[in-house]
């Protein structure tokens, strides 16, 4: 029996250590703290600058309610559209200057200048999340604090890093290293991760350790590992990431672009993965599953964000991001495209 070759889910620890570049990407350039996790850095500088309230997108991932609870900071929401912009401005009239907004950086797609300027006149503190837009160009120009989260895009076992701007304060926190059992078990998801696409192996104990991993609620002053600091120093081009991840999304928008919710990929974007929108989305992520491939969705709104907010909680129910990053090719993203239209004649 042949096993077809998975698609997503996690990365595996990287194969080759190189030397280290001379010249850095820019998260890893100017000041910044290196904490556990994205969830910590973004704890963290809200315990720093302790708003009134924190604004933040209706469409979220449910970790960043974690870190902003554990900074015991009170939050708003204001309201994204069905393609994840902001064209509603009316929140904007209640936000003080006492105030911090977070602003997402969706699939790798800055906030257009609109929305960040609107945001800078009001003189809250802007906090970027630029989660899913680690290797996108101009990302936290125009932010206090921009927040990145490296393991969605490399094959690093823990991490996140907290940017700050020049007219802002690095966090005076002493930060320490996480649980040695929670740091573990991520070490070795990754390295499970990297044996299974090495032999294309059937056993996915790395994925119910990832979930272990990430369900454990590691919020707080933890410092980023050795381990991780030097892997991203030193074991990826990213230049070839980012030129690999835009192939492959403009072969899917080629052939899929009926169910794109990005568009066409801008100069300077690098994408997180390829988000379609279908109201059968549960029915195709199962003929997916069933091809190896595995389609994350970002992200579940239930019990997150209230049912107000209609446009972010029926887009929840109709998205889900394809694969599209450097460990895949042309024949993959085809593949995906295949699936897709033998699917559509079910």
């Amino acid at each position: 029996m042949v096993v077809s070759r998975l698609i997503g889910g996690m990365f595996g620890l990287p194969r080759v250590v190189g030397a280290l570049r001379p010249s850095l990407p820019e998260f890893l350039s100017g000041p910044s703290a290196f904490t556990a996790n994205a969830r910590s850095a973004l704890g963290i500088v809200c315990r720093q600058i302790v708003p009134r309230f924190i604004w933040l997108p209706s469409y979220l991932c449910e970790v960043i309610l974690r870190a902003v609870e554990w900074a015991k900071c009170p939050y708003q929401f204001y309201p994204t559209n069905g393609t994840l912009g902001v064209d509603d401005f009316e929140w904007i009239k209640s936000v003080s200057e006492e105030d911090a907004v977070l602003l997402i950086d969706y699939f790798g797609f800055p906030q257009t200048d609109e929305v960040v300027n609107r945001c800078r006149e009001t003189g809250a503190v802007v906090i970027e999340d630029a989660c899913q837009a680690l290797l996108s160009d101009c990302v936290g120009t125009h932010a206090d604090y921009t927040v990145y989260s490296p393991r969605k895009w490399v094959g690093v076992p823990d991490g996140g890093i907290l940017k700050v701007a020049e007219h802002s304060q690095i966090p005076e926190m002493t930060l320490t290293p996480p649980d040695e059992e929670w740091w573990l078990t991520g070490l070795e998801a990754s390295i499970q991760r990297r044996q299974s696409d090495d032999y294309c192996g059937e056993d996915r104990e790395w994925f119910s350790l990832f979930q272990k991993h990430d369900r454990e609620d590691v919020t707080g002053p933890f410092s980023m590992s050795d381990l991780s600091k030097s892997l991203l120093r030193r074991c990826f081009d990213y230049e070839e990431i980012a030129a690999r991840r835009r192939d492959n999304y403009s072969i899917l928008y080629e052939s899929l672009s009926e169910y794109s919710l990005t568009g066409v990929l801008p100069t300077g974007v690098v994408p997180l993965g390829f988000p379609i929108r279908t109201s059968r989305r549960d029915d195709l992520r199962q003929a997916m599953f069933a091809e190896q491939i595995y389609p994350p969705v970002h992200w579940d709104l239930d019990g997150v964000v209230p049912e107000s907010f209609t446009a972010s909680h029926q887009l929840s129910r109709e998205i889900m991001t394809l694969p599209c990053d450097q460990r895949y090719g042309e024949a993959d993203m085809q593949r995906l495209v295949s699936v897709i239209r033998s699917w559509e004649k079910t």
